[in-house]
C-alpha cells in the first residue's frame, strides 16, 4: 500500500464556482482551474491539492468544460471556453522548470463558424486528439472532431469534423466522453434528440462513428 500512496495522483478541472481569480463578465466567480491531487504518503493521511493552471479568460480561455486527459511525457490536454476567437480552445499543459506548468493553446475554435462547449476525451497512438463541441460549428447541434498534430515542429494542428449533429434522429448536444473500440469505431452519447421518447426535445441517443 505504501507504494500506491507515494506514486498515484489525479489531475482534473474545476468550474469557476470552485474559486481562482475573478473572471471578466462572471462577477464573483473564478475562471476555473486545472488542479492536481496527490495521495497521502501514509494510509489515512490527507490528499494534497495544487493548482496546475489558473485560467484568466485571456488567450488561455476560461471555464474548462470537462476533465483533462494525460498525454505523453506527462503532458495534459483539455478544453475551455473563450480564447482569442471567443468560441473555445484546446490546450496542452506541460511541466517546466521549477515545478511550474506551462499552458499552450494548440487550437482555437471560431473564425467563420460558431462553437460552444468544446471538450477533449481521447488521444490516439498517433497523437491525434478527439473531442466534442456542445454546439456548432455554425447551426449544427454539436459535433465530434479530430485534431491532428502538426507534421513539423511549430506547425498548426489540423481540425476536421467527424460528424455534425443535426438535432434529428442522430441526436443533439453530445456529451464530452468518447470511447474507442479496438477496431477504431468511436462511441458516444447525446443529451437530447434521437427521435424517440416522451422527453421534451426527445431523450438523447447513443451513436457510433466508423472510421
Amino acid at each position: 500500500m505504501g507504494g500506491w500512496f507515494s506514486t498515484v495522483s489525479a489531475i482534473s478541472t474545476a468550474r469557476p464556482a470552485s474559486g481562482a481569480i475573478n473572471c471578466p463578465h462572471h462577477s464573483g466567480q473564478g475562471c476555473g482551474t486545472v488542479f492536481e491531487l496527490r495521495p497521502p504518503t501514509s494510509e489515512g493521511g490527507d490528499w494534497a491539492e495544487s493548482q496546475v493552471h489558473v485560467f484568466k479568460d485571456g488567450t488561455d480561455g476560461a471555464q474548462p468544460t470537462a476533465g483533462v486527459i494525460l498525454g505523453t511525457s506527462g503532458s495534459v490536454y483539455g478544453a475551455a471556453e473563450g480564447g482569442t476567437k471567443g468560441c473555445g480552445v484546446v490546450f496542452r499543459l506541460a511541466a517546466s522548470t521549477g515545478g511550474r506548468w506551462e499552458e499552450t493553446v494548440i487550437y482555437s475554435f471560431g473564425g467563420n463558424s460558431y462553437y460552444y462547449g468544446p471538450a477533449v476525451s481521447h488521444l490516439d497512438s498517433g497523437g491525434s486528439l478527439y473531442g466534442t463541441t456542445y454546439v456548432g460549428p455554425a447551426s449544427l447541434a454539436g459535433s465530434v472532431f479530430q485534431l491532428k498534430p502538426p507534421i513539423r515542429k511549430g506547425g498548426a494542428w489540423a481540425a476536421s469534423v467527424l460528424h455534425g449533429f443535426t438535432g434529428g434522429s442522430d441526436g443533439k448536444f453530445p456529451s464530452s466522453t468518447l470511447i474507442f473500440d479496438p477496431a477504431g469505431n468511436l462511441y458516444g452519447a447525446t443529451q437530447e434528440g434521437g427521435g424517440e421518447g416522451a422527453c421534451q426535445g426527445y431523450c438523447g441517443s447513443v451513436f457510433q462513428i466508423k472510421p
